[in-house]
């Protein structure tokens, strides 16, 4: 079987639903900088120059102190802390006492293009409705023996909603089904907000990765404290439903479940009974902690891990988060261009705006603004765009968002209800790894295009007029 990475990355794909739509509060790391490289700097080479000029500069401030208990308590080294090397976005991050001390530590390094704060978010959180599921409904196998399979499809009788309107090219609420490719096993990978069982750890870097057992079936048991995780797949669901049960929730304290919306768009884009590509795997690079709090180096270093790992022309990332054009975003953006440039297709959400709100143009946001970026915005049952749904040139397609049901966390056959382009998003990330099960794409380029040709163009009501009317088509 052919590997396709379909990101949910959370990242496989970062989805953060309509939970992380909105940026709360942004603040400068106080001491924490990215400094960005000219794209044609000799990374390796440069690592040792930058090496050198940090311990020369240090051991200049270790001589001057006046004593050891006064350095002991000084700010004034320079500590490099993270580095980037992704594709044409090359960097790292330092903690430094101001951005004066940096740029003299930094004297002679030609290769330095800009330096700017590291910046941490605050993202606010929306409720999802939860909804009572029982173990003798149909709501976790990919297939039942009422779905009728062909040589190439197989079709999901009574559906839901969201599911049906993507394989379809006329509305038909009456006719809930379901028809999807049935060779489509990939990896998705998704930049998400929740996590799930640990079984190892491990440390790169500066960087804390937890490997843990993940499926239809997201745990959230993430720290109130920044940092990432790899979520990998086991290959057998059956293997996977004897391993994951509902009691083990009952070991981690009530407090770390905070949010569980990397669950349920992971569970759109690839849930057995409620995703999109239902063979696809998932891996989950989380960026964003259950209390919603983030940083710009943080997302940068969880893109590059993907870049770094995933099989290009066969990967796909969904980042389900809209952030303003703040201080520093022009780096994550920068270095979203170079993932997409380094064969990694990215689909993320338009962003939502409060109701009663103007309405926000997407291309104001990060990543819906970035021309190199598949912009996914929201509709309604009714083929009507959901009133909270960014809109504007840069949303490349609207697909199914407003209360789409997904898997929840607090048992085995749990769901619930969320709306939001965060969930119309992972929509388009797991057609993206249908169409790859399909055929060969050159570039993430060929892979949009295609999806855009295949849209239904034209059925959507009430689009304005400078937002392409296309909706997500889930066949070739």
């Amino acid at each position: 079987m052919r590997l396709i990475v379909g990101s949910l990355v959370a990242f496989a794909i970062v989805s953060i639903a309509e939970a992380f739509n909105v940026v709360a509060n942004t603040v400068e790391i106080p001491g924490q900088y990215i400094v960005k490289l000219n794209n044609k700097t000799p990374y390796r080479s440069y690592l040792a120059k930058l090496e050198n000029s940090q311990a020369h500069y240090n051991a200049v401030i270790l001589a001057t102190a006046t004593n050891s208990s006064s350095f002991t308590n000084s700010t004034s080294i320079i500590t490099v802390i993270n580095h980037f090397n992704l594709g044409s976005f090359l960097g790292f991050v330092v903690k430094a006492r101001d951005k004066n001390s940096l740029k003299k530590m930094l004297t002679g390094h030609t290769e330095v293009a800009s330096i700017s704060p590291d910046v941490s978010f605050q993202f606010t959180f929306s409720k999802a409705k939860t909804i009572n599921t029982t173990k003798k409904k149909n709501t976790k196998r990919g297939k039942s023996s009422r779905d009728v399979t062909t040589i190439n499809t197989i079709t999901q009788k009574a559906a839901q909603w969201n599911l049906a309107r993507i394989s379809q090219k006329l509305l038909n609420l009456n006719n809930p089904q379901y028809t999807y490719y049935c060779n489509a096993g990939h990896i998705t990978y998704h930049h998400h907000s929740a996590l799930e069982l640990t079984y190892t750890s491990s440390t790169i870097g500066s960087t804390s990765f937890t490997q843990i057992l993940a499926g239809e079936r997201h745990w959230d048991i993430t720290p109130l404290h920044i940092q990432m995780r790899v979520v990998v797949t086991v290959s057998s669901p059956i293997v996977f439903r004897a391993l994951l049960k509902p009691t083990l929730t009952s070991i981690f304290p009530k407090s770390a479940l905070l949010s569980f919306t990397g669950t349920m768009v992971a569970g759109v884009a690839a849930g057995s009974a409620l995703g999109v590509a239902k063979k696809a795997n998932i891996i989950s690079v989380q960026i964003i902690n259950s209390a919603g709090l983030g940083s710009l180096s943080g997302m940068i270093s969880g893109l590059m891990w993907v870049v770094q790992r995933a099989r290009k022309g066969s990967s796909v990332i969904n980042m389900s988060l809209a952030i303003p054009r703040i201080t520093g975003i022009q780096y994550l953006n920068d270095a979203i261009t170079a993932t997409v440039q380094a064969g990694v297709p990215i689909f993320a959400s338009a962003g939502d705006t409060n109701a009663g709100s103007p309405k926000v143009d997407a291309c104001s946001m990060v990543p819906s603004g970035n021309n190199k970026v598949f912009s996914v915005a929201s509709t309604d049952k009714t083929d009507r765009p959901d009133p909270s749904s960014n809109v504007g040139p840069c949303v490349s397609m609207f697909a199914p968002g407003v209360n789409i049901i997904s898997d929840w966390f607090n048992s085995y056959w749990s769901q619930a209800m969320l709306s939001g382009t965060s969930m119309a998003a992972p929509h388009a990330a797991g057609v993206a790894a249908l169409f790859m099960s399909q055929r060969s794409f050159s570039s993430p380029a060929e892979l949009y295009t295609a999806m855009k040709q295949r849209a239904t163009p034209g059925v959507l009501k009430g689009v304005s007029s400078n937002t392409p009317n296309l909706l997500l088509y889930n066949q070739l």
